[in-house]
């Protein structure tokens, strides 16, 4: 179990980076990218993650130095109250003396996860007077009135927004971000590649095929029993186009259902357990928390990737991984520019698109290598310009 430390280490300008849901390992991804993007920008800083779950998790990210979460520090209503004996002044102390506080990327600004206690820390952020920036997020429409009167606050008076996918740009300018402070960018786990993927024969160290399943970010697929029908139908298709190839089923969110947690593991050990002895005996299904390395090295070790989530997507394609990506949600705008033809599959319950995403990358001639990684290059190029979009904020501290 990792501790949080008890104050600001050495160096400027002192960056908070906050949101961070560390039990998914595609938040916990942008987390690592987020650091290193700060640390780009001003070499020297001192860097602290108001992450939630460093408990459960940390251990599995030793770059990163942890704080209790944001709304933790702050003491906002509908907070947990922070562990190791930290009080409100204590937190309330540590953001004062940040030079900035960034909201890290991700999904959780949508009105149906009710992130009421960070809308609150947000805002008393700004209300402390300390530059706030939201970097690589996706941002939904908000109906309630306090919640859009929350976002008003902090949007409106936020240094920077950057956004992750053209429908959040229109729903940050609704609720009030500046439209000269909003940037769309990319997802900021892409910056975790820089370089393309070592020359080697095709197929060399991979082999079957990696399918991750999750019932959690359909939003165009029907009810809990439709996601469900959907993820079976998908691992069928992997199985009825592969022989007698092996598949493991694996997501980067499974491991700790016991802790109240979205966990795809349900879904997986579910639709395993339908299938036929023969089909069974093929699949291997990952138990426990996969974090990022560990998803990223996984992945990296097959000949295919077919994934319900964005970021297994993402780290694949990143690596030269044939991918079909089987998203509906916004997010997906991630890969605006990319040209993946069928493998970016927006309506996986449509039979004949979801045929098509999997014969493209399960085909002995799918494009891979490096030649996978350089048609990422339109989104690599917009998740990059957040750097240029927190420079601006503010100038070097050396003091």
């Amino acid at each position: 179990m990792r501790s949080v430390v008890r104050g600001w280490p050495a160096g400027r300008p002192r960056v908070l980076v906050t949101d961070g849901w560390l039990v998914n390992a595609g938040d916990a991804a942008i987390a690592l990218a987020v650091d290193r993007l700060v640390r780009s920008v001003w070499p020297g800083s001192a860097v602290l993650h108001a992450s939630y779950h460093a408990d459960l998790v940390g251990d599995a990210l030793p770059e990163l130095t942890f704080v209790p979460p944001l709304d933790a520090l702050l003491g906002v209503d509908g907070s947990e109250p922070p562990r190791d004996d930290w009080t409100t002044d204590d937190g309330e102390s540590l953001v004062r003396d940040a030079d900035l506080v960034v909201s890290q990327g991700g999904g959780f600004l949508l009105e149906h996860y009710e992130p009421w206690p960070r809308l609150f820390a947000h805002v008393r952020v700004v209300d402390l007077g300390v530059p706030f920036a939201i970097v690589g997020q996706t941002i939904g429409a908000f109906r309630a009135a306090r919640a859009r009167a929350l976002l008003r606050r902090s949007l409106g008076a936020a240094a920077a927004v950057t956004l992750r996918d053209a429908p959040s740009v229109a729903h940050a300018i609704e609720l009030g971000a500046d439209p000269a402070r909003v940037t769309r960018t990319s997802d900021l786990s892409l910056l975790l590649f820089p370089d393309p993927p070592p020359v080697s024969p095709d197929g060399l160290g991979r082999g079957g095929v990696a399918v991750v399943l999750t019932t959690h970010e359909q939003q165009a697929s029907g009810n809990d029993t439709d996601r469900v029908r959907l993820s079976a139908n998908v691992l069928a298709d992997v199985l009825d186009r592969t022989g007698d190839e092996s598949v493991t089923v694996l997501s980067t969110v499974q491991g700790f259902g016991a802790h109240g947690f979205e966990d795809d593991r349900e879904v997986a050990t579910a639709v395993v357990a339908a299938l036929g002895p023969v089909q069974r005996r093929r699949v291997e299904v990952v138990d426990g928390y996969v974090g990022p390395h560990a998803a990223i090295g996984t992945l990296a070790g097959h000949r295919a990737v077919v994934t319900q989530r964005l970021h297994p997507g993402l780290f694949a394609l990143s690596q030269g991984v044939p991918t079909a990506v089987l998203v509906d949600a916004d997010k997906v705008g991630a890969l605006d520019g990319v040209d993946l033809g069928p493998a970016r599959c927006t309506r996986p319950a449509d039979s004949a698109a979801r045929e098509a995403a999997l014969t493209t990358v399960l085909a002995p001639n799918a494009r891979r290598g490096a030649d996978l990684w350089d048609c990422l290059a339109p989104a690599r190029e917009q998740a990059a310009r957040n750097a240029d979009v927190l420079a601006e904020i503010l100038p070097v501290r050396t003091a």
